[in-house]
């Protein structure tokens, strides 16, 4: 197998594994009953609670999550790190 086609492998491995990531962590917020705001087919979502004025930018693929407006700036990586973020500021 060539480097060519082992990077092809892989990339197509990664984009699989970053879909299946997507659709379950979306189906988990969604279980939780955690409202969100779908964009880009929902790679990106967002989760605000207005009452705490709480706004998360989350990218399931990656499980990438920031919360906006705090310095220095406040980012984890996992689905279920962001659930428990969330439920202990409700």
């Amino acid at each position: 197998m060539s480097d060519n086609e082992l990077f092809k492998a892989l990339y197509e491995q990664n984009k699989l594994k970053r879909e299946g990531n997507r659709v379950g962590s979306t189906k988990m917020l969604e279980t939780a009953g955690i409202p969100f705001q779908a964009l880009n087919n929902g790679a990106h979502l967002i989760i605000q609670y207005a009452e705490h004025k709480l706004i998360i930018d989350f990218w399931p693929g990656t499980g990438l999550w920031r919360v906006r407006h705090t310095r220095p700036e406040f980012k984890q990586r996992g689905v279920r790190k962001l659930m428990n973020y969330i439920q202990n500021r409700t």
